[in-house]
C-alpha cells in the first residue's frame, strides 16, 4: 500500500498518466512560527538529481528512483537506519514516496518542497500528528522511525514509517461474507471513535480547525464547480443542521487508506487530510469509497442510529468535506437513475437522502 494521499474515487488519485492528484490550494512557506516546528534541518550535500521549477516538474520527477533514490538512502543513513537495500517508488500520490531500508521493510515519504508549485507543511505537520495520535490511542498505523527536513538543495520535509504489509481494505471487502462484513464495519467504527476521544488541545487543534473550515468555505474551489442552486442549497442544508461537537477526523478513509494484515488486524494509514470536525464527516469516503454504497456494510455501520438521522449526518458530513463535490458526484451516479440531474427542484438533495435511507434501512 501507499502511504500516501491517493484517496479514492471522489478522493485525491493520480491521474493515469501517474501525474500526482495536485490539490487546489498549497500549504504555506515554512515560518519560524509554523504550528508544528519541524524538528531539524539537516546540511545540504546535493543528493537530490533533479530540478525543480513547477508543477510540471515535481510531476516528471516525484516517483524518480534517479532523482530522489540518492535523497532516501542519504537520509536513511543519517538517521540511523539500514539503507543498503534497493530503492522503489511506492505509488502514485501528491508527495514522493519510496520504499527502501535492506528489504523494503521501510517507507520514506518526502513532502513536495514550494519550488514545486506545491508547499505543503501543514500536511507534513497533520500527518505526523495523527501517527503519534493513533499511537497514543492504541489504534494500529505505520510505526513512525524518524522525522525531519533535509536540505538538499530544496528543503524536504520527510517521515520515515515501517512498511505495513496487507491487502486493501477496499479490495478485500468485495470478496468477504456477509457476517465478516458487518464485524469490519463495527470494527472500523470503534477505530474512529478511539481515534476521536482523544482531546483536541493547543496548536495542532488550531491547525486542524482551520482547515475544516478552508474546506467549506469558498475558498475551497472544489465545491465553486457546484452549480449555483445547489451551492445555495448546500450552505442551506449546513444552516438548518449545524455541525456536532468536532473531534478529530481522519479526513480520507477510503478503499486504500486501510490495510487488512495478514493476522486480520485493521491498520490505518495516511493522515495528511485530517481535521477537526463533526465525526459525520468521515462518512461520505467510507460509504462511496470504502464501503462502494455496500448495504449490509452500511446498515452495520449505521448501528443503532436511525436511518434517517443517519442519512442527515451523511450529508452534513458531505457538504463539509474537502472533496465533497467528487463524493457528491460519485454518489449520485450510483444510486440516482438520472445522476446529478435528479438533484433538481425546491429541495434538490432531498433524492440523495432518500437514497442513502434506504442504503441504510
Amino acid at each position: 500500500s501507499v502511504y500516501d494521499d491517493a484517496g479514492g474515487e471522489g478522493g485525491r488519485r493520480a491521474d493515469p498518466d501517474l501525474r500526482p492528484a495536485r490539490p487546489d490550494e498549497g500549504g504555506r512557506p515554512y515560518p519560524d512560527g509554523d504550528p508544528v516546528p519541524l524538528d531539524r534541518a539537516m546540511s545540504p550535500s546535493r543528493c537530490f538529481q533533479g530540478v525543480l521549477d513547477g508543477w510540471d516538474s515535481w510531476c516528471r520527477l516525484y516517483r524518480s528512483v534517479e532523482a530522489f533514490g540518492p535523497l532516501v538512502r542519504d537520509i536513511l543513513r543519517r538517521e540511523g537506519l539500514p539503507f543498503s537495500g534497493p530503492v522503489s517508488a511506492a505509488g502514485p500520490g501528491t508527495n514522493a514516496v519510496f520504499r527502501a531500508g535492506t528489504q523494503g521493510e521501510l517507507v520514506v515519504k518526502i513532502f513536495a518542497p514550494p519550488e514545486s508549485g506545491l508547499d505543503s507543511p501543514e500536511d507534513y505537520a497533520v500527518e505526523r500528528y495523527g501517527l503519534e495520535r493513533a499511537s497514543l490511542a492504541g489504534i494500529p498505523a505505520p510505526a513512525l522511525y524518524a522525522r525531519g527536513v533535509r536540505e538538499d538543495r530544496y528543503r524536504f520535509a520527510y517521515l520515515v514509517m515501517a512498511f505495513q504489509p496487507g491487502e486493501e481494505a477496499g479490495v478485500a471487502l468485495r470478496g468477504m461474507a456477509p457476517e465478516a462484513k458487518r464485524a469490519f464495519a463495527r470494527r472500523l467504527q470503534g477505530l474512529t471513535d478511539r481515534l476521536g476521544a482523544l482531546p483536541l488541545e493547543g496548536e495542532m487543534a488550531a491547525l486542524l480547525r482551520r482547515r475544516a473550515a478552508k474546506n467549506r468555505s469558498p475558498e475551497n474551489r472544489r465545491w465553486a464547480r457546484l452549480p449555483a442552486p445547489l451551492e445555495a442549497a448546500r450552505a442551506a442544508w449546513l444552516l438548518a443542521h449545524p455541525p456536532a461537537e468536532e473531534a478529530y477526523v481522519h479526513g480520507d478513509l477510503c478503499g486504500d487508506n486501510l490495510l487488512l494484515t495478514p493476522e486480520g488486524e485493521l491498520v490505518l494509514l495516511d493522515f495528511a487530510d485530517a481535521v477537526a470536525a463533526p465525526r459525520c464527516y468521515d462518512y461520505p469516503p467510507i460509504l462511496v469509497d470504502l464501503f462502494a454504497l455496500d448495504p449490509v456494510l452500511t446498515r452495520a455501520f449505521r448501528g443503532g442510529c436511525p436511518p434517517e438521522r443517519f442519512a442527515d449526518d451523511c450529508l452534513t458530513g458531505l457538504f463539509l468535506h474537502e472533496f465533497g463535490q467528487e463524493l457528491l458526484e460519485s454518489a449520485c451516479r450510483r444510486l440516482l437513475p438520472g445522476g446529478v440531474e435528479d438533484l433538481a427542484g425546491p429541495a434538490p438533495f432531498a433524492p440523495l437522502w432518500e437514497a442513502v435511507c434506504r442504503l441504510a434501512s
